[in-house]
Order: structure tokens, then C-alpha cells, then sequence
């Protein structure tokens, strides 16, 4: 139905102020709900009062439950009302008036019994704020305020002063300096625990990316901003800027350093399709549902270095030629193999050497766990000399110098007979024995070369 309300209040020298509202609902609600459609804010009106409605038959008043409305100055719990009818809903007078062309129905909204001034009496003698009881907010501010200071900022330096020479924690029962502690450190760095000014080299500073390169010189970045497929793209190159600290987070305990959540992640992978087209990489938004197959890179041919991503969808295709074979059920015998002083039994920690923190292990290299049993030797007649390993170009160096100094020398075919030379082989083929004879020292300096 459309109505008019009009709300009235009675003036000082004797008029009457008229407010007019024109409302359309199915109903008129009264009550102190800010929801209803006829607001009457008073605290002897329920939240819901009463009800207008507009019928084929007329206009109708009904109480809400527990409401109590009186419609001429009679109780009841509803009735149809006419043009003229008061309406007494708590301290408000409505009356039904004659409604506007095109309107269903109008009424006159009035406050006629307001609250008397026992209620400001009562008020003004109870106490109902902070500031009734003497309390002042400025005073309890300034306390709490110095309170914090006290206790957070002197009392740590203090302590810490005091306590130059630091003692374990379990001797201290208790610390004043303990609400600056952050919490327990990583596992990754637990073994700088208690050295703080390793990464926090200057109080009420944060960490600088600096102090994290003195250890992590050589990490490097989670990419490359200054590759091709992505220089150009400014939200790669802001997050290539970013400190250290921001995807790194420490003082969680044994939790990751790294930022882990999927959310964190899906900032830069979400879409680098589209925002970095020339990418090879694949859109990750969700690490359970919406990641791509793991592809891990393979080597193909180790001459030329080449290598290549492959799915771990693709099992024939993951097949790693890098020219190393190393059969663990060889190595880990139980009866032990050959070594350099006899027999003896390799178990695990022979070659896999854990970090310090004892998060992963050091990389495994041909110096430190292979070299004791296989040794690089070329020359019987000198076993003293070992080729570099790794260095193809300065061992093909190495050898021809060598070669080179031992016939210069008069070593070419020094034996005058027969002599036996194992040459260098790969693995699986059977060593080929070669026959030393005299010959021009640089052919044979160059024959030596080529055959090692």
C-alpha cells in the first residue's frame, strides 16, 4: 500500500512543526526497530508494537505479541479503524487522517507523553560513566601509557644491561627482557641462537638483506629478474626487489622459514601465463587442486651440458644420462668392499654429511667421498700425479703438460722394452693394456695425451 506519514512535534511558542514522509510497503510497523516502517524512538515502544494493514475491507490495527495498543482509549489486540481513530501505541498518538489522491491510507504521528522528569531526576543522581566515579580516562591513559614503557622498554634495558655476559636460559627462571624475545628460532638457524647480533646487527632495526648475503652469498634468487621472459613484467620485477624478510619469516619455531601458504605462492604463478607469456612455466593457483605435474630437469647429454624438463607424467622419458652410475647395493655390502687399507663397510654416513642445523645434508663431492677409493690416477710411473675432477679443460691441459715435461725430460720410451700402461676407460668396458716403444718425443708426448 502507499501511505503518508506525517510526524508532528509541538513547538515552544505554540505551533506545531509537521514533518510528511510518503512510504509503499505491503504494511506500516511500528516500533523502536530500526526496521520498521513508522520509527518511534522511545523506550516504553517495543521493538515491534503494532501493524497496519490496508485490506479490501478497510484499514486494520493488530498488537504484536505481549503489545499493548489502545484504539479510542479502549485496550484491544486489534479492530479496524476509521478516519479520525487514535491510535495510542505507548506514548505516541497516531491518528488515522484522510488519505491524498492515489494514497491508501495517511496518519498524524505524535509524541503526547513524554518521559516526566523523574527519569532525568534518576539519571542526573545515578552513576553510569567512569568519570561519575572520580575515575578520569586522561589519568588511566597516562598510567597505562608509562606502565607499558615501565615494563617493555626500561626494565628489558636494565636487565639486558645487568647481564652483559649472558647465562643459559635454564639457569634464569625468569627474564625482564623475555617480551622482546620473538620466539624460538628455526631450525635452520638454531645453531646462531644465541648469537642475536649475527642478523640484527643494530637494535630497533630491522634485519637488512645485507646480514643474510654474509651467509647466503651464494643462493640465489627464487628467479631471475633479468631474464627475458620477464624483465619487462613490473609485478616480477617489484617482487624481485622485495627485502629478504618479506617471504622469509623467522622466530616461528620449527615451522618453515619460508612462507608456505598456497595464497603466497599464487600471487606470482596464479596467472603467469598471461603475465608472462614467453615463460615456460604452467599456471599453479592451488597446491592440492590446481597444480601442475612436477617437472624436474633432466640431463640428456653430458658432453654438451644439455638438459631438459620433463613431466613426471612422462615415466619413458625420465630416463637421466649424466655418465654417473652409482649401484647403492654395490656400495653398502654387508660383508664390505675394497678400499685403499682393505676391506671395509660403508653405511650411510659415509657419504651423506649433515648440515649443522641438521635440516638437510651437504652435496655430496668427488674430493670428499669419492676420491679416497677412486682416485684420478693417469700415470703408473708417476702415481704421485691426480687429474682434477670436473675440469675436463684443465685436465686435457694438465695431461699434455704433463706428457710434454716427461719426454722433454728423455721419459719418451725410457724403458727401452715393453711397459704396460692402463689408459683410462668408462665404465663397463675392459681396460685396454697399450705398449710403450721409443718414438719422437713429441709424437709420443701428444700418442700419451690422447690415449689418457
Amino acid at each position: 500500500m502507499e501511505a503518508v506519514v506525517t510526524y508532528l512535534a509541538r513547538l515552544s511558542r505554540g505551533g506545531v512543526s509537521r514533518k510528511p514522509e510518503e512510504l509503499e510497503a505491503e504494511t506500516l510497523r511500528f516500533g523502536r526497530a530500526t526496521n520498521a516502517e513508522v520509527y518511534l524512538a522511545d523506550p516504553r515502544v517495543r521493538l515491534e508494537h503494532a501493524v497496519l494493514h490496508h485490506r479490501p475491507g478497510g484499514i486494520f490495527v493488530e498488537a504484536e505479541e505481549g503489545a499493548d495498543i489502545r484504539v479510542n482509549g479502549i485496550s484491544v489486540p486489534s479492530r479496524a479503524v476509521d478516519i479520525g481513530d487514535v491510535i495510542a501505541v505507548g506514548p505516541y498518538d497516531i491518528t488515522i487522517v484522510e488519505a491524498p489522491e492515489g494514497k491508501d491510507v495517511a496518519i498524524d504521528v505524535e509524541l503526547v507523553r513524554p518521559l516526566s522528569d523523574d527519569y532525568e531526576a534518576l539519571t542526573a543522581r545515578s552513576v553510569t560513566s567512569l568519570a561519575g566515579r572520580g575515575v578520569s580516562k586522561r589519568v588511566w591513559s597516562w598510567g597505562l601509557a608509562l606502565a607499558i614503557i615501565a615494563l617493555f622498554l626500561i626494565a628489558p634495558i636494565v636487565f639486558f644491561t645487568l647481564h652483559e655476559e649472558p647465562k643459559p636460559r635454564s639457569e634464569i627462571a625468569f627474564r625482564l627482557d623475555q617480551s622482546w624475545d620473538s620466539g624460538p628460532i628455526s631450525t635452520a638457524h638454531r645453531f646462531i641462537s644465541m648469537q642475536c647480533n649475527v642478523c640484527h646487527e643494530a637494535a630497533f632495526v630491522q634485519v637488512k638483506d645485507e646480514a643474510c648475503f654474509t651467509c647466503h652469498e651464494k643462493i640465489t634468487h627464487h628467479f631471475d629478474p633479468q631474464a627475458p621472459e620477464l624483465a619487462e613484467v613490473g609485478l616480477y620485477q617489484d617482487a624481485a626487489g622485495s627485502a629478504c624478510q618479506s617471504c622469509h619469516k623467522e622466530h616461528n619455531g620449527d615451522a618453515a622459514i619460508s612462507i608456505m601458504q598456497d595464497s603466497f605462492c599464487a600471487d606470482c604463478h596464479a596467472d603467469i601465463e598471461a603475465d608472462a607469456p614467453k615463460t615456460q612455466l604452467l599456471n599453479a593457483s592451488n597446491f592440492e587442486d590446481e597444480h601442475p605435474e612436477f617437472r624436474p630437469l633432466v640431463m640428456l647429454d653430458p658432453v654438451a651440458q644439455h638438459s631438459e624438463r620433463i613431466s613426471l607424467n612422462e615415466p619413458d622419458k625420465l630416463v637421466e644420462r649424466s655418465g654417473l652410475r652409482f649401484p647403492h647395493d654395490v656400495h653398502l655390502k654387508k660383508d664390505g668392499i675394497r678400499g685403499p687399507k682393505g676391506r671395509e663397510e660403508l653405511v650411510c654416513a659415509s657419504c651423506h654429511v649433515s648440515e649443522p642445523s641438521g635440516a638437510s645434508f651437504f652435496p655430496i663431492e668427488m674430493e670428499a667421498q669419492c676420491e679416497r677409493c677412486h682416485q684420478l690416477k693417469f700415470e703408473p710411473r708417476r702415481p704421485d700425479r691426480v687429474l682434477p675432477h670436473g675440469q675436463v679443460d684443465n685436465a686435457q691441459l694438465l695431461i699434455r703438460e704433463f706428457y710434454s715435461d716427461f719426454a722433454l725430460r728423455g721419459g719418451a720410451g725410457e724403458s727401452g722394452g715393453k711397459e704396460e700402461l692402463i689408459i683410462r676407460r668408462r665404465p663397463g668396458s675392459e681396460p685396454v693394456k697399450q705398449e710403450i716403444v721409443k718414438a719422437d718425443p713429441k709424437q709420443w708426448a701428444e700418442q700419451q695425451a690422447r690415449k689418457v
